[in-house]
């Protein structure tokens, strides 16, 4: 049986349950599809491990042929290709590796190198095959990092694939190729949000699903009241439990605890036989460009969960009365920001955001199958487009011999991705922006979220901006333009990890940055690595900030930390606030 382990965000518990699941079953196979940020190797570590690196076809152009005819960069739909009057350049940064560019070349100019865009690393763990890819900063397609892992694997039993956070077309791999999902939600507001979107991503799929709660609380669970409400099987909860963190922030197994190995135990069996009776029906939820010349501060995380949009709506909320301020959700995954700030909003904007698939007219198809060779996406197969793995790079429509324009057997179509909106609150403009499950062009929108925030909050002082967790595209479109960004961090095996991946991205993309440290009690001794770890690559912390059982409070009653004044988390964000604006004001 394979099982795709999901979550509509970060941080909820997805990697962990993932490898104590497979930790206490004797033949499992254990895969970090999470390839951006992965972090399974942190608890199941390989002796010895085979390193196979990851190499993509990227365009090489031979400028002694070329002859300026840009051909290739007004095909380019990614604009990875730029012309500077003299030749053309490429950003390999942008390149989708579909290789159009050297089809349209009308005088073979272009010729395909590899390219490393990461590795897939594989060996054992006691009982547990591994394998682990691994993205490199900076790099968009990881897609093909798990596809290359799960075609390496697809002949294994009991795969357990520890996907990608969210909704986009990384995540899609996984549930292609499973047999059910489980869904790893957290019980607050912005838990039971985040598990609609994957929720509305599953029914694409018809895939059988549960639920499993991570840090259940004995006060109002709002996961288990959803899904009492909608016949969702729970599978297990594992409580909030200080015993628990510490295990997990140390990179140990609760699985080899007892007192926790019960619980994991009784997963498996309850999927048995899920395959064929689904552990659940999937139920379908709804769900003028200026300049900016506000100072921008974006807020960041290697992964989810780490309090990233505790931290901006706290900035939000003091923000208000000192400064002109507008704010944005980039998140544009599974967007959280307008939960807290809900009341009181008025709509100046919203538009349907929309991006470019193919269309197969089965009427013309001859099913030569020109099109599914030259896809590097996995969309095509057997005259079936998936439109969630499509990049709508063209290179089908290009390929196809039958028919011409519109009319071709395969053509590109416009359709709706998700969308836009912009509204005035009390505390700014806020511009926002929601991604059908699995619909991509994340950097696209993360773009238009941008533009927005400058056309409708030219006169602010002052933006916040909550990012995308990770390091691939959304982060590159994320940080650009900024002038500061802060990242949040958590003290455990991963947040370390996460770290240094994280870092290494905004470095290369040459944007200011400071630190924190949230829930900095909860693991002294890798509050101190993180530290040390900052000291030696000159990363400012500027603060520490408690674990605070109120924070979840505030969350479930959609509102910042910092409108609890007696909090010692919010005494320390409101401190952290005066410091990052300090930094701020010297750039």
């Amino acid at each position: 049986m394979k099982i795709a382990i999901l979550s509509g965000k970060g941080g909820t518990g997805k990697t962990f349950v993932s490898v104590n699941l497979s930790y206490i079953q004797q033949d499992a196979v254990y895969l970090d599809c999470d390839v951006e940020v992965p972090n399974g190797h942190l608890y199941l570590p390989i002796e010895n491990p085979v390193v196979e690196p990851v190499d993509m076809p990227i365009p090489s152009i031979l400028h002694e042929k070329c002859s300026r005819c840009r051909a290739c960069m007004n095909f380019c739909a990614f604009h990875a290709l730029s012309f500077t009057g003299k030749q053309i350049l490429l950003f390999d940064h942008l390149c989708h590796n579909c290789g159009g560019c050297a089809l349209v070349c009308p005088n073979k100019a272009i010729q395909e190198v590899p390219y490393n865009i990461g590795s897939i690393s594989s060996g054992n763990f006691e009982h547990v095959r591994v394998y682990s890819g691994s993205l490199n900063p900076g790099q968009m397609q990881g897609s093909a990092i798990i596809r290359r892992m799960i075609d390496q694997t697809r002949h294994l039993p009991n795969l357990v694939m520890d996907c990608s956070p969210g909704n986009s077309c990384h995540v899609v791999q996984g549930i292609v190729e499973a047999d059910l999902c489980i869904l790893v939600a957290e019980p607050t507001v912005f838990g039971v949000n985040d598990m609609r979107i994957c929720i509305d991503l599953l029914n694409t799929y018809n895939k059988p699903f549960g639920i499993v709660i991570n840090k259940s609380l004995d006060t109002r669970n709002y996961i288990k009241t959803f899904c009492r409400e909608h016949n969702i099987k729970v599978l297990a909860e594992i409580p909030l439990s200080p015993k628990l963190a510490r295990i997990n922030a140390s990179g140990q197994l609760a699985a080899k605890d007892a007192e926790y190995s019960r619980i994991f135990k009784k997963i498996p069996q309850k999927c048995a036989g899920s395959a064929r009776s689904p552990l659940g029906v999937p139920s379908r939820f709804c769900s003028g460009q200026g300049g900016i010349l506000m100072k921008q501060l974006l807020i960041l995380s290697g992964k989810g969960g780490t309090g990233k949009t505790t931290i901006a709506s706290s900035f939000i909320s003091l923000l208000k009365g000192q400064h002109k301020t507008c704010f944005a959700d980039c998140d544009v995954d599974v967007p959280n920001l307008h939960l807290i700030f809900s009341e009181g909003q008025t709509m100046l904007s919203q538009k349907t955001c929309f991006g470019k698939r193919a269309v197969i007219n089965q009427s013309l198809c001859t099913h030569c199958g020109l099109c599914e060779q030259h896809c590097r996406f996995g969309a095509m197969k057997n005259g079936v487009v998936n439109p969630y793995l499509c990049e709508g790079c063209g290179v089908c429509e290009l390929v196809c011999p039958i028919g011409s324009g519109s009319e071709k057997a395969v053509h590109l179509a416009e359709t709706s991705t998700g969308s836009y909106s912009v509204s005035a609150t009390e505390y700014g403009v806020f511009s926002t922006a929601s991604l059908k499950p699995g619909a991509g062009a994340t950097g696209k929108t993360i773009n238009m979220v941008k533009q927005n925030l400058s056309t409708y909050g030219e006169n602010a002082e002052i933006a916040v901006i909550d990012g995308s967790p990770g390091i691939g595209c959304p982060i590159i479109s994320s940080v650009a333009g900024v002038d500061l960004v802060l990242l949040v961090l958590e003290p455990s095996l991963s947040g370390l990890s996460d770290l240094t991946r994280i870092l290494k991205t905004v470095r290369q993309l040459r944007v200011p940055a400071v630190a924190c440290i949230n829930r900095s009690d909860t693991a002294p001794q890798f509050t101190q690595d993180i530290y040390r770890y900052c000291a030696e690559h000159e990363l400012m912390v500027l603060e520490e900030i408690p674990f605070d059982p109120l924070v979840i409070r505030a969350v479930n009653h959609n509102r910042p930390i910092v409108d609890y004044p007696n909090s010692p988390a919010a005494q320390r964000v409101t401190s952290l606030f005066s410091k990052t604006l300090e930094v701020l004001n010297t750039l």
